[in-house]
């Protein structure tokens, strides 16, 4: 076996039983015993338990106080924080999901909990930067379907508080023992269609994966309706093909189209649109409305719809909340799909 993966593994395992031994030891505080005594009761080396002792420092744990000793921070001083992962892992909080993030890190502030980033380039990496950062539970947005069953091993293995937030994808991550929220998108689907078809729409296109609005009941949805929606309809809004919406729209005669994309492809989409004629331009439907005024008074003569879903709350507040009412108070982890209520009426916006 790997030398250096036996070290790694000693000196993670040293970082989460310290974290143990302060939570049920020195819940008001205390001096550590010497360096070396600490080692031999925790079984390895000392420069093994030196490492860790470091990390535990750094994180605020611990107080080192030269000639003295370390000190462990009582509980009530202690910064309590959640680990946020955004999708794979290696992205910037400005590439994920900006509006959900943006609830569940107001939630946890709003309970007294902090945030932090967490990335690596593998789950197990993840989950070590994790306890090495001492957050006390993780909220995963977004992540990889193909993961899915490292994902349930490595929280096992850990003993990580984890919940993880899909926007996107229906179901993909119904393994036991993992806390998913997701949305009822079989729903959202039929409220997005009925919303168009209430303005007089018949003929729709849809900005976003086609295997996706056929996962989500999309597709399906619109095939009942008589009018379907094949995948000369369906745009992902490619960057190096710019153009394509709105020739997409010329060949097809759409009216309505529907947006699942999140504010970088919702400019896009308007900017394309503003180069058709504006009695030619299709209206549109956002999922994602936090840029919807702003667009609409960018782009004079574009109209788009705002359906009012008064849903049981947003996504990312719901997640946030089940792992903080967790992590605070001893709830279980439940999964939690949203669904939607009676919508009002859509709302045109137009500037």
């Amino acid at each position: 076996m790997d030398t250096k993966t036996v070290s790694n593994k000693a000196y993670m395992g040293v970082i989460k039983e310290l974290r143990r031994l302060f939570a049920e030891s020195y819940h008001d505080g205390g001096w550590l015993p010497p360096g070396r005594e600490m080692a031999e009761k925790l079984g390895v080396s000392h420069k093994t338990y030196c490492k860790a002792l470091a990390c535990v420092v750094h994180e605020s744990f611990v107080q080192s106080h030269p000639r003295k000793g370390h000190y462990v921070v009582p509980e009530r001083f202690r910064c309590h924080k959640v680990g946020l992962i955004l999708k794979a892992g290696t992205e910037s909080p400005f590439l994920g999901g900006a509006e959900e993030l943006r609830d569940a890190i107001a939630v946890l502030r709003g309970r007294g909990l902090f945030t932090q980033i967490v990335q690596g380039s593998s789950v197990a990496q993840l989950f070590d930067n994790a306890v090495i950062l001492g957050v006390d539970g993780l909220l995963w947005f977004d992540p990889p379907p193909r993961e899915a069953e490292r994902i349930a091993a490595a929280a096992t293995d850990s003993d990580m508080p984890l919940v993880l937030l899909q926007s996107y994808l229906p179901d993909s991550f119904d393994l036991p023992g993992v806390c998913c929220v997701n949305q009822d998108l079989e729903q959202r689907a039929k409220l997005q269609a009925e919303a168009l078809f209430s303005r007089g729409h018949r003929t729709l296109a849809y900005v976003g994966d086609y295997q996706y609005a056929q996962r989500c009941g999309l597709v399906a949805i619109l095939e009942a309706a008589g009018n379907g929606l094949p995948p000369e309809r369906c745009v992902e809004m490619n960057w190096d093909e710019p153009g394509q919406v709105a020739t997409m729209v010329k060949v097809q005669g759409v009216t309505g189209i529907i947006v699942e994309g999140m504010e970088h492809t919702q400019l896009r989409l308007f900017e394309e649109l503003a180069t058709l004629p504006v009695p030619e331009r299709p209206e549109v439907l956002l999922t994602y409305q936090g840029l919807l005024d702003q667009l609409c008074a960018q782009f004079p003569g574009t109209s788009a719809v705002r359906l009012e879903t008064r849903d049981g709350g947003k996504l990312g507040a719901q997640a946030a909340k089940i792992l903080a009412d967790h992590l605070l108070e001893g709830a279980p982890l439940l999964s939690l799909k949203l669904k939607y209520n009676t919508p009002t009426a859509p709302t045109e916006v137009r500037k």
